[in-house]
């Protein structure tokens, strides 16, 4: 692993995310005609929807992003910048690069996650049918990017539009849905349950924002930490799943750098992320022969394996 460095056609999160997306329109189709009453005692303050989601150039956005880039992907070159703000009046800016991640940062410039993505698809593109559609029904909005993904052999086209609103076709161009982002929640709302587990177990992070979605009819929580994690718990704060993202490896702590050089002069590092086993975290690299190398938090060698 699609909020952070391989490039794969199909990343676990992003499967995961459709899935996800899946279970929403099924449940939105069924419950369509009572959600308005079932809705009514909602603490809309709880709900934080996207307003804006725009292309913006050079300069305006934070100087901090361009140094970030520079400094951790010399090699690779900003392709787009999309800016989003949130209800809640916080902005998010999106940042695709030449070599098809994407790396999220907070309004500040500061570093939030990435993401790997291969299902970038030019506007002009798209379907007619598409692009009819967004006329018809959002005459006032641009269609700023859109996607494509597949998922058990079936085709989505994810669009997204100037207002932030998220619109999912199928690949004929026939509509399946929409989302606004009103599955993000303000962190106070999580079960209590959930802050402790996090707290008790990650002291050290902080938790980016959060996110209640639904999956066969129960309630999912996920929550995104700033040291890349992201964990998927149900309704009474049971821990399903956790993820980490992969590590952009000039983070990597300096002893694991000079044990790499010390050990493997003629190698070169193409990947690190974090990896659970036995309950015990760490950092596992791979370098461009195959071989993988695991190293406890502290940066200590721990052992290595071949990647068949």
């Amino acid at each position: 692993m699609s909020c952070f460095i391989q490039v794969q056609t199909k990343t676990t999160k992003q499967m995961r995310q459709t899935k996800l997306f899946l279970a929403f329109i099924a449940v939105s189709l069924i419950f369509a005609a009572c959600s308005k009453d079932e809705n009514t005692n909602e603490d809309s303050s709880q709900q934080v929807q996207s307003v804006l989601f725009l292309n913006v150039s050079t300069g305006n956005y934070p100087g901090d992003i361009d140094t970030y880039v520079s400094n951790n992907y010399p090699n690779d070159t900003i392709e787009e910048v999309y800016q989003e703000d949130y209800s809640n009046g916080t902005t998010k800016y999106e940042v695709e690069l030449s070599n098809d991640i994407e790396l999220y940062f907070d309004a500040n410039g500061n570093y939030l996650g990435m993401d790997d993505d291969d299902d970038n698809v030019a506007v002009s593109n798209l379907p007619q049918v598409i692009i009819d559609y967004v006329n018809n029904n959002h005459s006032g909005e641009n269609i700023v990017k859109a996607e494509f993904e597949t998922e058990d052999g079936q085709d989505i086209y994810e669009v997204y539009l100037s207002n932030g609103m998220e619109l999912y076709f199928d690949s004929n161009g026939n509509y399946l849905g929409m989302d606004d982002d009103s599955s993000y929640i303000n962190v106070s709302a999580l079960p209590q349950s959930i802050k402790d587990y996090i707290s008790n177990n990650y002291p050290n992070a902080a938790i980016l924002y959060a996110e209640e979605d639904y999956d066969d009819g129960q309630t999912i929580y996920e929550v995104k930490l700033d040291n890349g994690m992201e964990l998927e718990f149900d309704s009474n704060g049971n821990l399903l799943s956790s993820d980490d993202d992969n590590i952009p490896i000039a983070q990597l702590p300096q002893a694991i750098l000079d044990y790499v050089s010390n050990n493997y002069p003629n190698n070169t590092i193409v990947e690190a992320e974090f990896e659970f086993e036995n309950g015990q975290k760490m950092y596992e690299v791979e370098l461009d022969n195959e071989l993988e190398l695991y190293f406890d938090m502290n940066g200590n060698f721990i052992k290595s394996e071949q990647d068949d």
